[in-house]
């Protein structure tokens, strides 16, 4: 691998020990992925929580090393373990709590913002098309390079810490221009309603695409909401990290213009009778009662909270199931100041923080009949935590949360 002065110079000791541990990964990484070449990141997207299996108490020992040096570039963190202010309230035991608080005032001293989302873009971290960033989670991955246009591969904890404190990453994948073209074409004829239904054609994609990079054609243009569904969803079935819409998103101003001036490998129709296959194979509880509804997957943007808010609005929950919508501490604070929190709670729901069922894996979620309004909870929650679930729209998934059961 070619490295300038600076980078020979950060891997042989001159900035410390713990820089040129986090260089010698680096190159051994590029090294391995046949990259030429470093390249400076400009954004980092990591990991700086506790893990809820493995030896904790070692990895906030790595945590707190790399948290000795100030981050070179805007890093914000991925979803927590725990929901940092109401970890009582979920079960939570009290030493797993005090090691994610004693990285707070780590982070701080880093410069690291601590956002714990698995949706940076509703944190405000959105980068601008052609910024190199080091991106983890497969759903934010897919919303940076093809909603933003900026570019990342499919980082992880490994590489972007040493990112972070390096300020460069290996140059390869989705940072090389010819590898972001179109590789399949999907047209898109069926009804996309809600986000529920976005979700659904960003499984028909990854299921369609693999590793490949599909392109849809004929969409309308979706709302911050509907998009981040449809990047998780990407991410779910298949392993997309790269996509384009048609006229819509950065790079592809025309179906041409995504392919780069070649032709699609295949062609494919998302139909109303594909968008139905879907809802049904991601509908596996046998059932109709629901234990926990769970909304915000990824995390719930204001918007979805104040939906929810009102269709419970002067309702309750049945004491038979739990509501709970998953979001940012942030956004949290700004649905309280707002009234909207209080609505959901005066409802009998709860808004989680920080973190959600399938990452904290709380005993109190586990082996559960489960809806939820996201294609990748519905998917991953059986494997995860064991649960039966009922896929459907956030006004279903509200309405089962009032009568206990799925209509």
């Amino acid at each position: 691998m070619k490295l300038t002065k600076q980078q020979r110079a950060m891997l042989e000791g001159e900035q410390g020990p713990i820089i040129a541990m986090a260089m010698n990964y680096l190159v051994k990484y590029g090294e391995a992925m046949s990259a030429e070449k470093l390249i400076p990141v400009q954004n980092v997207h990591t990991v700086f929580t506790i893990p809820m299996g493995g030896d904790a108490e070692q990895v906030v020992g790595l945590l707190k090393m790399f948290g000795q040096h100030r981050v070179k570039v805007p890093t914000t963190t991925h979803v927590g373990f725990l929901d940092f202010r109401k970890w009582r309230e979920f079960g939570i035991e009290e030493s797993r709590y005090e090691l994610q608080a004693s990285l707070v005032p780590i982070a701080a001293q880093a410069g690291i913002q601590l956002t714990w989302t698995c949706a940076p873009e509703i944190m405000g971290n959105a980068p601008l098309k052609g910024q190199t960033c080091a991106w983890m989670e497969s759903a934010a991955i897919s919303y940076a390079n093809g909603i933003l246009g900026a570019r990342t591969n499919r980082e992880g904890a490994e590489s972007t810490m040493p990112a972070a404190v390096t300020g460069f990453i290996p140059y390869f994948g989705n940072h090389i221009t010819k590898n972001r073209r179109g590789t399949i074409l999907i047209e898109v004829e069926a009804d996309l309603e809600n986000l529920s239904d976005w979700g659904t054609l960003g499984y028909f994609g990854g299921e369609q695409a693999g590793l490949g990079v599909p392109v849809f054609k004929n969409c309308r243009v979706p709302a911050l909401e509907e998009a981040k569904e449809l990047c998780a969803a990407l991410a779910t079935e298949g392993g997309v990290g790269m996509f384009h819409i048609a006229g819509i998103t950065p790079e592809a101003p025309t179906v041409e213009a995504a392919f780069q001036g070649r032709k699609p490998k295949s062609r494919h129709k998302f139909t109303n009778k594909e968008k139905k296959r879907i809802y049904k194979r991601l509908n596996n509880c046998p059932s109709p009662e629901v234990d926990i509804v769970m909304l915000g997957c990824p995390h719930a943007t204001l918007t979805e909270i104040v939906e929810a808010a009102h269709l419970l609005d002067g309702r309750k929950v049945s004491p038979n199931t739990q509501f709970w919508v998953c979001t940012t501490e942030s956004i949290r604070a700004y649905a309280e100041k707002l009234g909207y929190d209080k609505m959901i709670s005066d409802a009998g729901g709860k808004i989680m923080a920080d973190t959600c069922p399938c990452i904290s894996q709380i005993e109190m979620a586990r082996n559960k009949r489960y809806m939820t309004n996201s294609v990748k909870q519905a998917y991953y929650a059986p494997g995860q935590i064991g649960a039966q679930v009922h896929f459907a729209n956030t006004r279903d998934c509200v309405e089962a949360a009032i009568k206990g059961r799925r209509s």
